[in-house]
This record gives structure tokens, sequence and C-alpha cells, in this order.
């Protein structure tokens, strides 16, 4: 024990340290200041040992429940999310025992996020600790945004993506979101500077499934922008009504048959004609995305 003493000198006094460590972690120190160097005896020492050992034993069991809620909590949300279920009495009330209150609105946001650094990982252990540390950091700013904001959120990972359930107004969820949005991403692009977004967002009104069918929009969202542009920007569900009726619409043959049918001298018309029709529509498209979220701002 004696070697791992700390000494100092306060105010012409001796005082002396001992770390307390804790699932390999330093959680505090104990401090002790003894009138004379000589009363450090081996008994002292001992009780010192003891006292070390009933403290850790105190962070081993507030970390445990920590975690314990945690989990909870995770597992709570992603019910929410990903299962169909009524908002029921017995619900709410396991929502309220954990600090949230499922009778307001939220909006959904599902973000996929990208980093240099983890794509250059060459084994899996140092990308889950990589992927660990950006959930710590994203969890963080998440947690501030909402305080500033004066807004409850829900929020877990799965599978390297975050998902968020904002507290918002129902006809000005757009302009929540994005001020939300703004504020986390803002932040973390001032510590990491190599991250990237994407973020899907939706909002189901009405009753019923709500939340399940707001992450359904809003993973939706994402998957489609994605697909299409990438990395780097946020989409709205209603912003993809086309796009959505175009996945709808390759499923049926005898659909795909008939536009096909009519596309087809269009698309000779354009490549005869050099009109670049399917380049002005694909233009409007980006524009009027671009400008909803604009408009959004």
């Amino acid at each position: 024990m004696y070697h791992h003493l700390d000494q100092y000198y306060v105010n012409d006094k001796t005082c002396y340290e001992l770390s307390i460590f804790s699932n390999d972690k330093r959680q505090g120190y104990l401090l002790f200041k003894p009138e004379h160097s000589k009363d450090l005896s081996r008994l002292t020492m001992n009780a010192l040992e003891h006292g070390l050992t009933a403290c850790a034993l105190y962070f081993l069991t507030e970390n445990a429940i920590e975690t314990t809620e945690i989990r909870l909590k995770d597992n709570f949300i992603l019910d929410l999310a990903k299962e169909k279920q009524e908002l029921t009495t017995k619900i709410l009330s396991k929502g309220e025992l954990l600090g949230y209150d499922l009778a307001k609105s939220y909006a959904c946001m599902v973000g996929d996020f990208q980093t240099v650094d983890i794509a250059e990982h060459e084994n899996d252990r140092s990308m889950q600790s990589s992927l660990h540390s950006l959930n710590y950091y994203v969890q963080k700013e998440i947690t501030h945004a909402s305080q500033q904001l004066g807004r409850k959120t829900m929020s877990t990972f799965d599978d390297g993506e975050v998902i968020i359930f904002l507290e918002t107004d129902d006809f000005a969820y757009q302009e929540n979101v994005n001020h939300f949005l703004d504020m986390v991403e803002r932040r973390l692009h001032d510590q990491l500077t190599n991250l990237d977004f994407a973020w899907g967002v939706g909002f189901h009104r009405g009753d019923g499934n709500v939340f399940y069918e707001s992450y359904q929009q809003a993973r939706t969202a994402l998957d489609i922008h994605t697909r299409q542009y990438g990395f780097g920007e946020r989409t709205f569900f209603e912003e993809t009504r086309v796009n959505r009726l175009l996945l709808i619409l390759t499923h049926d043959r005898e659909v795909v048959k008939h536009v096909q049918e009519i596309l087809e001298p269009l698309v000779d018309y354009d490549l005869k004609r050099k009109t670049d029709l399917i380049q002005t529509f694909m233009t409007y498209q980006n524009i009027k995305g671009t400008l909803a979220k604009l408009l959004g701002h």
C-alpha cells in the first residue's frame, strides 16, 4: 500500500492520497492528513485498504445500476421504434418509470454517420472502440441540445445508427428538428472534423402505433437519401413522395411494362433531339429537395 501513496503539501502540512479503482478505471480519491508520518502504521494502512475496498464496491454497485438503467431505456426505445404496439396504460406507465412522457408528440430521426478514421480501421476491435467513442460524443450532444432547447428526447443506438425521438410541435416539427440537428451537428463538427451525417426524419400524426410509424418514415427517408446522394444531408419523409411511388411501381411487372411502353418513345425523342428531359427531371427533383430543406431552416 505504501508505494500507492501520493504525497502533497498543503498549507505547510503533509497530505496523502490513494486512488480508488473500480472496473479498471479511476473512480475517485481517498484523501487523509495524519498529524505525523509515523501515524501511517501497518494497522492504519490496513484500515485504509479496507476503506478503498468499500469505496470500490460502492462505485461498482453504482455503475451496475447505471448500466442496467441504460440497457432498460435502450430496449424500451427500440421496442417503441421497431414493434407495432398501441400506447396502452402499461406502456405509458413503464415509460414514466424510465423518465419518458409518451403522451407528448415526438418526431423521429434516424441518423447514420461515417468518419474517415472508422473507414480506415483494419480490424473489428478498433472499429468497435471508435464507434463506442463516437456514440459517446453523439449522445453527449443530443443531451446538450435537448437541455438548451427545453425539449425532451429519447435516444438509442442500433447497428451503428442513432435513433432519436424529439418532443415537437405538431405543425412546426420540421423547424424544431432542423434547429435541434443544427445544434447537434455544429458542436460535433467542432470536436470531430471528419464526421459526416445523413438523417432521415419522420413524424406520424394521429393515433395508433405512432412511434413505430414515425420510425418507419424516418428509416425510409434515410434509405432513399443515402442510396441517391450518400452522406451529408437530412431528408424528411414528405420529400420522398416521387421516390416512394417509383419504388412501388418497380415491384409491379405489369406497371413496369406499361411505363416502359409509354416512356420509350419519349426517351427516343430525347436522345434524337438532345433535349435532356431526363436530366431536367433529375435536376428538378434535386432543386425541389434543396428548396424544402432551405425553407425548413
